[in-house]
């Protein structure tokens, strides 16, 4: 059970795309995109936090075969990446969507290929994160992958750094506005992925490395 209420986009599900493209231009999407290929030998995928569909519908143009789950909380933002998969001709039985918080989602014993999340892991906080890194494990086929792209703070000091936690600190006070958005500022989720039993096998990073898109296998219990 979550603490409080999550988050809701819906607010934005019409004017998302241009928000994002004000702000970050082209870097948000080809952070969500980088490592889409690594997808293709998947049947079955659940996306968490699939948002307005824009990956989504992405993926189901570039993998003929490809089932989703798409979960989200936020109804308008289902029903927008319901009208782009329409405007694209893509069949709805390719995809099983689910109005749910993921923290009180019940799965069931469904098992999927491979489990995405892209710009959805930064708006929980530590205690919420530790029990989607259980639901995601337990919804994962043994050996498969997790992808994650997300903002992320560098360690270094140099630009990349200050200009991360000014973005981070613009846009949370306001998401806290519009969505009701609890969470005031980006847990270290990598390490929960990892304590959990998640390995990292692939890192990219983008725009002064603010942004990050990652490739998780679970290994097993640590």
């Amino acid at each position: 059970m979550t603490p409080h209420p999550p988050a809701n986009y819906g607010r934005l599900a019409k004017s998302y795309k241009f928000w994002e493209y004000l702000v970050f231009g082209r870097q948000l999407r080809r952070c969500r995109e980088a490592w889409w290929k690594a997808l293709l030998n998947t049947q079955e995928v659940l996306i968490l936090g699939d948002g307005d569909g824009r990956f989504s519908t992405f993926l189901l143009e570039n993998h003929p075969t490809v089932k989703i789950t798409s979960l989200d909380v936020s109804l308008p933002m289902l029903n927008q990446a319901e009208k782009r998969r329409g405007k694209r001709n893509i069949q709805e039985n390719r995809v099983t969507t689910i109005l749910s918080d993921v923290n009180s989602w019940d799965y069931g014993n469904k098992k999927f290929d491979a489990v995405v999340t892209h710009f959805f892991m930064d708006s929980f906080e530590t205690l919420e994160m530790k029990t989607i890194a259980t639901t995601i494990k337990n919804v994962l086929k043994p050996g498969r992958q997790l992808h994650v792209s997300d903002f992320h703070i560098p360690k270094d000091p140099k630009f990349g750094r200050w200009r991360a936690r000014l973005t981070l600190g613009f846009l949370y006070p306001i998401f806290r506005v519009i969505t009701n958005l609890r969470t005031r500022s980006l847990v270290d989720y990598k390490s929960i992925l990892i304590s959990q039993g998640f390995g990292l096998i692939k890192e990219t990073y983008f725009s002064q490395n603010v942004l990050v898109a990652q490739i998780y296998q679970y290994e097993g219990e640590p």
